[in-house]
């Protein structure tokens, strides 16, 4: 488990990577760890992707993650 901070400071590449959070900085984070070649998900509790900004700049901003190959995950509960 990282931090926004941790994950700057990593020396190697993850596999795979889990993102709790679907918020602007776990967004980045997303992007830039798929360029690199990372399997990574995003794991949302709302129903809705960066559901604080406009559907439609959200909606444009999940489909680039997708074609990254970025799997979005909505109304995940984490325990």
């Amino acid at each position: 488990v990282f931090d926004s901070t941790g994950l700057l400071n990593l020396t190697q590449r993850p596999q795979r990577l889990g993102i709790l959070g679907g918020g602007y900085i776990g967004v980045e984070f997303a992007s830039m760890f798929a360029n690199f070649g990372s399997q990574v998900t995003i794991f949302e509790a709302a129903p809705l992707f960066l559901p604080r900004e406009d559907r439609d700049i959200a909606d444009a901003i999940a489909d680039i993650l997708r074609d990254k190959g970025v799997e979005l995950i909505l109304n995940a509960k984490v325990q």
